[in-house]
């Protein structure tokens, strides 16, 4: 197996070894050039998650590897424009999500809410190991803007159990306005704040 990092080739014996072995030569020679790993390329294939797994499922395969290195500022930069495109998805929709619970909520109207909080709490998880790999990169600036972004989308914690109750008492009028007035407006500065960092 060959192994490629930059310009780099590096022969691979793959007997008695396992994936993660593969992933820590990559990312130490990454690392000596001051980044962080992105993704790999495995056979022409690009793969970003899992990859110990899809490592060690392929093992007997695989003929070359190839890893990726970005700044590491573009790793959180990366997640923060995920998170906005995830935001703007919502945003685009909230609205509409909202009169349908008014109007009595379709069965269309819960998959798409069932959506909406999936997201939530995806992105829930994702502010706060983004905010981690901003300050790894080591830009003040840009892991005080994440933090004004963090601190807003937390709100949403204050305001999910409320929407928890309102649905619990089959009150659908009151939880289209929790969606309108209370999720719409953080998740609206969220995407601005995270917007901001882009400028």
């Amino acid at each position: 197996m060959i192994i490629k990092i930059y310009d780099k080739e590096i022969e691979f014996d793959k007997t008695d070894k396992i994936g993660k072995d593969i992933l820590d030569i990559i990312v130490e020679e990454i690392k000596a050039k001051g980044q962080v790993l992105s993704h790999l390329i495995v056979d022409g294939k690009e793969v970003k998650n899992g990859i110990v797994l899809y490592l060690a499922e392929n093992l007997k395969t695989i003929e070359c590897v190839e890893g990726v290195g970005i700044d590491k500022i573009q790793l959180p930069m990366d997640n923060a424009a995920i998170a906005k495109e995830a935001i703007d998805g919502i945003l685009r929709m909230i609205d509409i999500l909202a009169e349908d619970f008014r109007l009595g909520i379709s069965a269309r109207g819960w998959q798409e809410f069932e959506g909406m909080i999936e997201t939530i709490l995806f992105l829930d998880k994702a502010t706060k190991s983004t905010f981690t790999m901003f300050i790894d990169a080591g830009v003040p600036e840009k892991t005080s803007a994440w933090d004004k972004v963090r601190n807003e989308y937390m709100k949403l914690g204050k305001v999910l159990p409320v929407l928890q109750e309102v649905l619990d008492g089959d009150d659908t009028v009151k939880a289209g306005n929790i969606i309108q007035n209370d999720i719409k407006p953080i998740l609206e500065k969220t995407a601005g704040l995270i917007g901001n960092l882009f400028q």
